[in-house]
């Protein structure tokens, strides 16, 4: 049976992303747009919102100390204990330095702060020793790890650093995902629960929406 939902719940949703994932200008634009009222009373996310654009486009950016700085401003203490989103923030320093070519401060940065960190914490050993393999490649930007160079792996970590920030925000009650991440994963859920007992379509794409043959 096919359920309508309306134009309504959707722009409430995609403002939620938006505004959780801390895109201030389309945030405020699509709200303008759609007529989706932003009101930072009743939603204190909206508070640090453009900090939190702020800190995506500084780690977009290369410029990591900045991005350091405003976590623990925005977040203090948040570093002592998420310690995958601090050796990811070290990974992204070191990956910067790769770019630009500076391979001996590469070296000792690795040697003097990635390194001890993940040393300290077994579970990032791995992750160390993938973005390590960067300085196995005359050149990395076309080597099988070229894929840590990219924007998309510095929007991943921003994306990590917007949650952890986002977490820690007075008065918000959510873990730092879209209300959409609730619903997708309740989706995959309702479909694991009703293969047990039926044969059905299942959702074969999100970016599409096409269905699987029932199975």
């Amino acid at each position: 049976r096919e359920c309508d939902v309306s134009d309504t719940v959707i722009n409430s949703l995609i403002s939620d992303y938006l505004v959780c994932t801390g895109f201030k200008d389309a945030a405020y634009a699509f709200a303008e747009e759609a007529g989706v009222p932003l009101d930072a009373d009743s939603d204190p996310r909206l508070a640090s919102l453009e900090a939190r654009d702020r800190l995506r486009q500084l780690m977009l950016s290369g410029d990591v100390d900045a991005a350091f700085d405003l976590i623990l401003e925005l977040a203090p203490g948040a570093l002592d204990t998420e310690h995958t989103l601090l050796q990811h923030l070290h990974e992204l320093r070191f990956i910067t330095l790769i770019r630009n070519g500076d391979y001996e401060a590469a070296l000792v940065y690795a040697r003097d702060e990635m390194s001890p960190h993940a040393a300290s914490h077994a579970h990032l050993l791995p992750q160390l020793e993938r973005v390590l393999g960067l300085l196995a490649f005359p050149d990395p930007a076309n080597s099988p790890l070229a894929f840590l160079l990219s924007p998309a792996y510095a929007e991943e970590i921003a994306a990590e650093a917007n949650r952890v920030v986002l977490e820690r925000t007075p008065g918000a009650t959510q873990d730092g995902s879209p209300q959409l991440s609730y619903l997708l994963r309740l989706l995959f859920a309702a479909e694991d629960e009703l293969g047990k007992h039926a044969k059905f379509p299942r959702l074969a794409s999100l970016l599409t929406g096409v269905l699987t043959e029932p199975q």
